[in-house]
């Protein structure tokens, strides 16, 4: 309303809300493989006793029951723990900073956050709301405090006199490439083609993130399937060849 281009915003916005939606679907169907692969490594374990010397099924489902309902329970405990937390504004800070500085998890989780930052500032600046107010509530839509904590300072670079591709630069959350891009739009006069482009690439890169974690953890779960399932496929036949031994003595 304030800039008289309501039709276009809803339109950006629209936009905005399908590249939020993409890259969360993303995130949430990279995870459905190896959650059944932890399945996988407690089903598998539970058919190899029950298949293996002595081995019953009411053995096999008493494996499988004990190692599922305490996994259940702790992932309960942690979605609705961590989410009551969260609410804690400092440990949600100290939560955040964390997660960010986890090899591949916190590049990806980084990047989701950038990416909702810098699409939320390009609709903001095109809707004709002023820098600094838009930097402020772009801030706030990150999802991640840590990262917030950071582009807070550009508020106050900004109010120095400071231009947007210099406050954000110095905040230390853009790489050199992303920092040359909007110096660039704010040199050229168009600083909102170029917040749109790195939107798009923060989404990139968000996307390439998740699809790297999803290769990674597949990997990480089939070792430790692999040595469960060796480990234990071992301890059964070596008390199997103990007994015979016992007997030939």
């Amino acid at each position: 309303e304030r800039s008289g281009s309501m039709t276009a915003i809803l339109k950006r916005l629209a936009d905005a809300l399908e590249k939020a939606y993409r890259v969360r679907k993303a995130f949430v169907g990279k995870l459905i493989y190896p959650v059944l692969l932890v399945h996988a490594a407690i089903f598998i374990p539970a058919v190899v006793k029950w298949l293996g010397p002595g081995g019953t099924a009411a053995t096999a489902i008493k494996h499988i029951l004990m190692s599922l309902i305490p996994l259940y329970i702790v992932a309960a405990v942690l979605l609705f723990g961590i989410g009551k937390l969260r609410k804690i504004g400092a440990l949600r800070l100290i939560m955040d900073g964390v997660v960010s500085n986890i090899p591949v998890v916190g590049r990806a989780y980084l990047n989701i956050a950038i990416a909702r930052f810098v699409q939320t500032l390009e609709l903001l600046y095109v809707a004709g709301v002023n820098m600094r107010e838009s930097v402020a509530i772009a801030t706030q839509g990150t999802g991640n405090a840590w990262i917030e904590s950071r582009l807070k300072r550009a508020d106050l670079y900004l109010a120095e006199g400071e231009d947007v591709g210099t406050a954000l630069g110095r905040t230390g959350v853009f790489n050199p490439m992303v920092q040359s891009m909007i110096a660039t739009g704010v040199e050229s006069g168009q600083l909102d083609e170029m917040l749109r482009r790195v939107g798009d690439q923060a989404e990139h890169d968000a996307t390439t993130s998740i699809d790297r974690l999803a290769v990674v953890m597949p990997f990480l779960l089939y070792f430790v399937v692999m040595i469960a399932v060796g480990a234990m496929i071992l301890s059964m036949w070596g008390a199997h060849f103990s007994q015979i031994n016992d007997l030939l003595k």
